[in-house]
């Protein structure tokens, strides 16, 4: 597994060469990021459905307050 410079190594894998749970969500949290939503869902899906969901409601919150000023269609 290639390291990027923003994400450190584990603690946990470093000593016992087990995935932890935050692993696993580092990686799905770096997936989409490059392009890889399978390897992404692969690794930890609740964190990449959480994902999901948090952008499709902060998407609908700024739809409706735009709607709500004027400034667009009002939903």
């Amino acid at each position: 597994m290639r390291w990027g410079t923003t994400v450190s190594r584990c603690w946990v894998w470093e000593h016992w060469h087990v995935y932890c749970p935050g692993c696993g969500g580092t990686r799905a949290l770096m997936a989409p990021a490059q392009g890889r939503v399978g390897a992404a869902l692969w690794y930890h899906t609740p964190v990449v459905i959480t994902l999901a969901l948090a952008a499709i409601y902060l998407f609908s919150n700024r739809v409706a307050a735009a709607g709500k000023a004027g400034l667009g269609p009002a939903l």
